[in-house]
């Protein structure tokens, strides 16, 4: 089974699981077939609490299953709409007052960080881990590029110390993949406008405008997988943000990296997607999404649940791609 595609298939259109490596379970055979449960979600490394959640066995009778999910964002709490485009105009100010970018270098290079939830619920097996992760993407102007994944030590388990016979199964090691020109396909084709409303026109090729106003947010998280955004694509981006009627000002925040930002949020349809922004630089430092209640599919959670995030750790314009 493989277990990214299953998560798309529970979680679509969401699809918070589309930055996870590919990763396939070892094959076992499960003690009962018709109780055994296999999932990933993903999210980022972090501070993680546990949540007990219910997996349904033959006759719909519930046992205990747990899944360690992060503790939800802490916030000052901030205000309506208004407060939020205030604050937008207030970050706007700032970056046109920060220097022009004077680098001559021209490959774009972003290190993120994520997390993947490892877990399995059968009648006689319970456990889970928080396996995080960080991605760095080097993309050139000819669309060549290079993907590195570097799968770190859970960061928590339950139970806690995980048996050997599960941690086995948990995804470890390196990968490198190296593209050649036009191989390194960006999340949203770019290089990004610095006109809003064509900013826009690029997201919405990828998060469709008839999805709602989330498309906006995630679609601005999308832009920064792949592409540095100088300061003139950072104001495009919180105009085009700012021009949403459904955002909240979500208050004061320090992002799950220890950095100090702004969060901005829209809920719609049971999701509620927040994004963190550096007050001074515009800089976008993270992107979570929260499910505000069960989609359908999850019940193996408690709500609100923290189903994905992504830390936009680095940022720049490098010299060449390395080992190109």
């Amino acid at each position: 089974m493989r277990l990214v595609e299953s998560v798309r298939a529970q979680l679509a259109p969401a699809d918070p699981a589309r930055e996870l490596p590919e990763y396939r379970e070892p094959h076992r055979a499960p003690a009962r077939p018709w109780v055994s449960r296999r999932t990933v979600l993903v999210a980022a490394a972090a501070v993680v609490c546990g949540a007990a959640a219910l997996s349904l066995l033959p006759g719909d009778a519930p046992v205990p299953a747990y899944a360690i999910t992060p503790p939800m964002l802490a916030t000052t709490g901030g205000g309506d709409n208004a407060a939020a485009r205030a604050v937008l105009d207030e970050i706007v100010d700032n970056v046109r007052r920060l220097p022009g970018d004077t680098t001559a270098s021209s490959v774009n290079h972003v290190r993120m960080r994520s997390w993947g939830l490892s877990f399995t619920a059968s009648e006689d097996t319970n456990w889970s881990a928080i396996v995080p992760f960080e991605t760095r993407n080097w993309l050139a102007a000819d669309g060549s590029g290079r993907t590195d994944i570097a799968w770190l030590p859970p960061e928590r388990t339950w139970p806690d110390p995980l048996p050997a016979e599960h941690r086995a199964e948990l995804p470890t090691g390196t990968s490198i993949e190296r593209q050649g020109a036009g191989g390194h396909r960006p999340a949203v084709a770019g290089p990004p406008a610095t006109d809003p409303a064509r900013l826009g026109e690029q997201i919405y090729a990828v998060q469709p405008e008839q999805n709602g106003p989330k498309s906006v947010v995630r679609g601005i998280a999308d832009v920064c997988r792949d592409w540095y955004l100088p300061p003139a694509v950072r104001i495009a981006a919180l105009r085009l943000l700012a021009g949403l009627p459904e955002l909240v000002l979500a208050g004061e925040t320090v992002d799950r990296g220890g950095r100090a930002g702004v969060a901005f949020a829209v809920e719609q349809g049971g999701q509620r997607d927040l994004l963190v922004v550096d007050r001074r630089t515009g800089v976008v430092l993270s992107h979570e999404l929260v499910y505000t209640r069960d989609p359908g599919r999850l019940g193996y959670l408690t709500y609100p649940a923290v189903a994905t995030y992504v830390l936009f750790l680095e940022s720049e314009l490098v010299a060449a791609v390395p080992g190109a």
